[in-house]
């Protein structure tokens, strides 16, 4: 039964994806938007492409293994971009090399882990890093907006609801990535499997509402800041 209700989930994130897609290639279209809105949908196309195929092979549609293996490998983008596109949203900040020191730490920690400690279908030790890198980088971000000095209305920023996405998905998926690794490094992977199934009820709830975000940050106009 829980496997019922992982699917059902999980097709709902596919279907809030494509739609989050779809209304970021029509944004891409229109000249009164932000830049950065219409290069996001680079992100939603590699997102795209990693759902097709989780969703024939959940769906027994195809029997696809790959998926698992494409899915490590694209946290290194998903990370550099989310990552570089919240250090870009905090321009002004006076120690941006250490922002980009940060980044590269971050960045060699998933790579240690995803090419030297590739031992289960799903890394789930690249993934909390992943997570816990754009954590910091959402609260550094919310840091120099409380810091400014002008006058922002934030509801009507796009950036903010696209770092907010971010920080509401890292913030649910990190804990839950953590324990999975601790789990998986002590106990069998039989053992795991029911597990598995449950931990990736909270990943896709995550990524939707994540999705759900950005879908709000498409309908922002070009905001200027008092």
């Amino acid at each position: 039964m829980p496997n019922k209700y992982t699917e059902a989930v999980f097709n709902f994130q596919c279907f809030v994806i494509l739609n989050s897609f779809l209304l970021n290639l029509k944004v891409f279209f229109k000249k009164d938007r932000e830049l950065y809105i219409k290069y996001f949908l680079l992100f939603n196309l590699v997102a795209l492409g990693i759902m097709i195929p989780y969703f024939l092979m959940v769906n027994f549609f195809a029997k696809i293994v790959f998926p698992f293996y494409l899915n490590n490998f694209s946290v290194i983008f998903g990370f550099s971009f989310l990552s570089l596109f919240i250090i870009n949203q905090t321009i002004d900040f006076s120690r941006k090399t250490l922002l980009f020191l940060l980044y590269f730490i971050f960045l060699s920690c998933i790579v240690y882990f995803l090419f030297f400690l590739q031992k289960n279908l799903v890394n789930f030790y690249a993934f909390t890093i992943n997570y816990f890198g754009l954590i910091c980088f959402c609260l550094i971000y919310y840091y120099m907006i409380y810091k400014t000095e002008k006058v922002l209305d934030v509801t009507k920023m796009a950036s903010f609801w696209i770092v907010t996405g971010v920080f509401f998905c890292s913030s649910l998926c990190f804990p839950t990535y953590l324990f999975s690794s601790i789990y998986v490094t002590y106990y069998q992977s039989i053992f795991m499997t029911k597990y598995v199934m449950l931990v990736n009820f909270i990943p896709s709830i995550s990524y939707t509402i994540m999705h759900l975000f950005f879908i709000k940050a498409y309908s922002c106009k070009i905001y200027k800041t008092g």
